[in-house]
């Protein structure tokens, strides 16, 4: 008997000095990765279409919805996700309640039927994700108007129904005509509707705009352009006009009425080839957004339409025609000024045929040469549900290997170059069992904007101060008391730092107190 509480004592013996030494270690910050970027955008696409990653799949109920929309981002923030790109519109349809447009069917089954009693989906995702200080921003497809669905088929509120002039077939697809200026000047209102109502961090749109036509498929816009032309001859050039026009007129809009909104666009991965251009990507034999979908992403950037763009690069690092690295180092060159996040094919680890399916190392490599290439700010990873699957076991090595610190998203001083004030009267008291930090809101900044966020650094007793190092953040938080256990366990003295954090994550000076 006593042998065995004799063992009995080792083992709650062995568990106490496991404990001890876990906090002991996992508090000495220096065997983290110390080239950890402070900014970095991590972000996944949430696509509404098909239902291929919220919701799982129509007529859900409201519970189910909430549900999942809970179990997906406490999900994505533990993998380190710090922002997510919501579908919101896929084809003249709405995951929120539109003024002009009717429900999506991929909500509550039927086109045009809201879900009962009522909720509004897109409410509630910027709430959750401002809970969890993650960004959102509202996706939207501009000039889709069907995915195939005939025109009979469509509630009488459809803008199919209501402007069929504006309308033009194009394969199984129906498209909104942006040759027209009614409707860009339409879609345009849709968006800033969805900007004034909703407190969303940003208006992103996908990389469809014309589609892609063929021989046996031509875009027919036979009529628009005879109509608007104007001095163009060229056809394809009054397209990409059309849509400089559109793209100019958001950026213009939103800054007037809404200056802290981002607005970015995630193009296909080529913008044009080396060979028809020699201001192209040294790749061939793929469409390009300037000649086939006749969106003109570089001139968007370099006049300063967009804040961001996230293209593309579903390629793997071995392509032989249109290789990751090599587009990577293009989109690096030629970002003028705005932020560069690559949207990555995270689905790819996922393909059904094993011929096509990338091994886990595919996505590591590629996130190497992210952090790797100068002016990458993050990555977008498409889709969440491919994400969460953990495929591979790919996310939980990204989580280790690249996402273990966590990352406050890059500020854009074009918009916004003003840093808040401090906190005020940072206090600490100290309890058996851990510390206590308070502080106050700080005054307002010379802009008149308010802290929206803090962030609380612990530093050992002899460690540099240094805020740009992230193996010393503990939390980013909206409250301002935080509570530390470690020093009770560990018996060292801290310095603790809080800073504080506007909307667009510009940072204040420290404020510093010692247990």
């Amino acid at each position: 008997m006593r042998r065995y509480l004799f063992v009995l004592i080792c083992f709650v013996l062995l568990l106490l000095g496991a404990a001890f030494l876990w906090a002991y270690f996992s508090d000495n910050t220096e065997l983290s990765n110390p080239q950890a970027p402070k900014r970095e955008v991590r972000a996944v696409w949430i696509a509404t279409a098909y239902n291929r990653d919220y919701p799982s799949q129509r007529g859900l109920p409201n519970k189910w919805l909430l549900h999942e929309m809970h179990e997906t981002l406490d999900q994505l923030q533990r993998q380190g996700i710090n922002t997510v790109f919501l579908q919101v519109r896929v084809a003249a349809d709405a995951l929120y309640p539109s003024r002009v447009e009717p429900w999506t069917e991929w909500l509550t089954g039927i086109p045009g039927e809201p879900p009962m009693p009522f909720f509004d989906p897109l409410a509630a995702w910027v709430k959750a994700c401002h809970e969890r200080n993650m960004e959102i921003h509202a996706w939207f497809n501009p000039f889709r108007a069907s995915l195939g669905n005939p025109t009979g088929m469509m509630v009488e509120n459809h803008v199919t129904k209501l402007y069929p002039r504006w309308i033009v077939t194009h394969g199984k697809h129906q498209y909104l005509d942006p040759g027209l200026p009614e409707v860009r000047r339409y879609v345009t209102l849709i968006l800033l509707d969805v900007a004034l109502r909703y407190d969303v961090d940003g208006i992103h749109f996908d990389d469809y705009f014309y589609p892609v036509e063929t021989a046996q498929h031509p875009f027919p816009d036979d009529s628009s352009f005879a109509l608007y032309k104007g001095n163009f001859e060229d056809r394809k050039a009054w397209r990409r006009d059309n849509l400089n026009q559109f793209v100019e007129g958001i950026h213009i809009k939103l800054k007037q009425m809404r200056p802290y909104l981002k607005f970015g666009i995630s193009p296909t991965a080529v913008w044009r080839h080396k060979g028809q251009d020699p201001l192209g990507s040294d790749t061939h034999g793929r469409i390009t957004a300037y000649d086939h979908q006749f969106a003109d992403i570089r001139h968007w950037l370099e006049q300063g339409w967009l804040d961001y763009v996230a293209p593309q690069l579903y390629l793997s690092a071995h392509n032989t025609n249109a290789d990751y690295r090599t587009l990577l180092d293009w989109w690096s060159r030629h970002t003028y000024g705005r932020h560069l996040y690559v949207g990555m094919g995270y689905y790819k680890l996922r393909d059904a045929d094993p011929e096509k399916q990338w091994p886990k190392e595919e996505l590591i490599e590629q996130m190497m040469l992210n952090r790797q290439t100068p002016g990458v700010l993050g990555q977008v990873f498409f889709g969440s549900s491919d994400v969460l699957a953990n495929p591979h076991n790919a996310t939980t090595a990204i989580r280790q290997q690249y996402y273990r610190l966590p990352a406050l998203i890059p500020p854009m001083p074009w918009k916004d170059n003003i840093p808040p004030n401090p906190p005020q009267a940072l206090g600490l008291i100290e309890f058996p069992t851990q510390v206590r930090i308070s502080w106050k809101p700080p005054l307002l900044a010379s802009d008149r904007e308010p802290a929206r966020y803090y962030a609380v650094y612990r530093f050992p007793q002899n460690t540099a101060q240094d805020i740009k190092d992230m193996r010393y953040l503990l939390a980013i938080q909206q409250d301002t008391v935080f509570l530390d256990k470690t020093p009770a366990q560990t018996r060292k003295v801290y310095t603790y730092c809080v800073t504080a954090l506007d909307r667009l994550h510009n940072e204040s000076l420290p404020v510093k107190i010692t247990n």
